[in-house]
């Protein structure tokens, strides 16, 4: 500390030797550009700067002021700046409370953060392209005139009394804590502008609604930092820029509505920042109407209706409309957006429109009165945790029209038989016990779907089968899983918690192996028909003994395995065995054939070896 207090010291001592004083105003001058450069001075009074300054019969043109040159000038009443001035530093004039009176010249080309804090102006201040300050004591709305390209820092800081600014279709740039502390309310940023600094609306308490452009490429650290009654954010960005983790500090995220363009939801719901937002919304969701007590986002171009959130919580019995008029337009109803009816505990029953296509999100989440649902023909797509802990549901259908459902989209449900279409397999009973062999025609097993299940023995999956969502089997009794070719995608935790699964087989058609998915302690055998080692996360086989685990690998694999990542920390990689793995690979006639049933599961046993039913090698 005492070093850097030194070095200041020296600093200012060597740039007060290199300062020269004329007409009671220091200045730096530069031979090689043939600049003057104002520094620290103490005027008093009216001041008029020139243009430029002589020294040894040399002229210097004035083009900037520095940092803090003319601070706590609180004698100085009114300043005239040159028309060559290019540059005014940051806090140059900072609490110059008696400065009433400046202009600022067209040439200016910059001005610093906080140039003109706690002056005494009374008149806003700006050229043709850059707005420098507003006097603090300013009461109601402003619109910043035409032309403006940036907002000087702080220019609006500690507006207290300032209610709304309207901001010109020119602005490209909103420079750090240019409206810190102020009292806004709501703001809209234009289309144009690219860059809003550091903590610009840091400390606005009153500011609730914030629109941004889809111009907009850089938000700054801290932006909107103790904005504490922000319930509205717009964003018209169809890919969420990156955000500091701490822009939201202080800001209720979790009730405060996010609206982005309809096509970038996923994007957002995945963005990192972004994500803290439970309640994120198309667009279209800001013109939403009424009817019959139920909220509606309209779409014009294909004149289709989605149910969003409403102000309150649902209770009884709710029948959405098939259809809804407008202006003379009729709008089919087919969305249930996210959280519509979130927690809503006194709901005992809905009816649903027969062209409803999706359900959202945590739509009917800890719905745990609704007894009553039966799903159309028309349903595609179920959202993630749609049904969660809906647990007065014992029975529901599922459309074959539904091809995809969000992992837990039935959990907590009170279903008593396994649950599927002939697309998803959505749900097992946790009390199911023995081993269960997947319906043919089945492409996806939905995450969840058998978590949980301590008393499932082995599963036998079909040919069909593509995609096993994460935490599908977290927790199951397996001891051994075979995982089909063609399957292509096994996420997150698939098998996680498994305690006593010890061997796995993955398909040659793997191509997505997430975390967490073999999170199996007691795996001992992996056997890998990819040709190619998959590039994987070092905690896909979290917790499993590396050194006691033996891969399995296609024999012109080995080398490839062994360097590397991940797959090389097996202790033992060894090639496939050329062994009969189903009952087509056996050729003898001679072979001797039983069958039996073990369990509840048909056995066929064949050449000494034991299959299942669909053919697969299990012993």
């Amino acid at each position: 500390m005492k070093k850097l207090f030194l070095f200041s010291v020296l600093l200012l001592s060597t740039t007060a030797m290199w300062a020269e004083q004329i007409g009671g105003i220091n200045y730096v001058l530069n031979d090689s550009k043939m600049t003057a450069k104002i520094v620290e001075s103490h005027p008093t009074g009216d001041v008029i700067i020139p243009d430029s300054v002589k020294s040894a019969k040399k002229t210097y043109v004035v083009t900037e002021i520095d940092s803090w040159a003319f601070s706590h000038c609180n004698e100085l009443t009114s300043v005239v700046l040159p028309n060559s001035l290019k540059k005014i530093d940051a806090c140059a004039f900072y609490e110059c409370t008696n400065l009433t009176s400046i202009n600022l010249p067209d040439s200016v080309e910059e001005v610093g953060v906080n140039a003109f804090y706690s002056c005494g102006l009374t008149q806003p201040l700006y050229n043709n392209h850059i707005f420098a300050s507003m006097p603090k004591a300013y009461v109601g709305a402003y619109t910043v005139p035409d032309g403006i390209e940036t907002i000087a820092g702080g220019a609006f800081g500690f507006c207290t009394d300032l209610t709304t600014v309207s901001l010109p279709s020119t602005l490209k740039t909103i420079m750090m804590y240019a409206f810190e502390s102020s009292s806004l309310q709501e703001i809209v940023i234009p289309e144009g502008v690219e860059l809003i600094d550091d903590q610009v609306f840091n400390g606005c308490s009153s500011l609730h609604k914030v629109s941004l452009p889809s111009t907009l490429k850089t938000l700054g650290k801290s932006e909107f930092s103790y904005c504490e009654a922000l319930d509205t954010l717009i964003t018209y960005m169809t890919t969420p820029t990156e955000l500091n983790y701490d822009m939201f500090y202080n800001v209720n995220t979790g009730e405060c509505k996010l609206f982005v363009p309809k096509a970038s939801l996923t994007l957002y719901k995945e963005a990192q920042v972004w994500d803290y937002f439970p309640n994120i919304f198309p667009l279209n969701a800001l013109n939403s109407i009424e009817v019959g007590g139920l909220c509606f986002a309209l779409n014009d171009d294909d004149k289709t209706a989605t149910l969003v959130a409403g102000k309150s919580k649902y209770t009884g019995d709710i029948v959405i409309p098939n259809s809804i008029q407008s202006n003379g337009e009729t709008y089919v109803v087919t969305e249930i957006y996210d959280r519509v009816f979130y927690d809503c505990e006194e709901l005992t029953s809905i009816s649903l429109p027969n062209g409803l296509k999706r359900i959202g999100e945590l739509a009917f989440y800890f719905c745990t009165g609704l007894n009553s649902v039966v799903l159309p023909e028309s349903l595609e797509s179920i959202g993630e945790e749609a049904f969660y802990i809906c647990s007065s549901i014992t029975s529901i259908n599922l459309p074959d029209n539904v091809k995809e459902i969000g992992a837990n989209a039935f959990s907590g449900c009170q279903i008593t038989e396994p649950f599927y279409n002939k697309h998803c397999f959505a749900l097992m009973p946790k009390a199911y016990v023995g081993a269960y062999t997947v319906p043919d025609g089945i492409e996806t097993i939905v995450g969840d779907a058998f978590s949980d299940c301590g008393n499932l023995t082995a599963i036998t999956f079909p040919t069909s089968l593509k995609k096993i969502g994460y935490a599908a089997f977290w927790y199951a009794g397996l001891t051994e899983v075979v995982i089909p070719e063609g399957v292509e995608t096994i996420e997150w935790g698939a098998f996680g918690g498994c305690p006593e699964l010890h061997k796995a087989v993955l398909p040659s058609t793997l191509q997505v192996l997430q975390f967490e998915a073999f999170f199996c302690e007691k795996l001992d055998t992996v056997v890998a028909n990819m040709e190619t080692p998959l590039e994987i996360r070092s905690d896909v086989f979290e917790d499993v003994d590396f050194a006691g685990c033996t891969l399995f690998v296609p024999e012109g694999s080995i080398d490839a395995y062994r360097a590397a990542e991940v797959w090389k920390e097996f202790g033992t990689i060894l090639p496939i065995p050329q062994t009969p793995t189903a009952i087509s690979n056996v050729q003898s006639d001679k072979v001797q054939c039983t069958k039996t049933l073990r369990n509840g599961q048909l056995l066929i046993i064949r050449d000494g070896a034991v299959y299942n039913a669909c053919g697969q090698r299990v012993k």
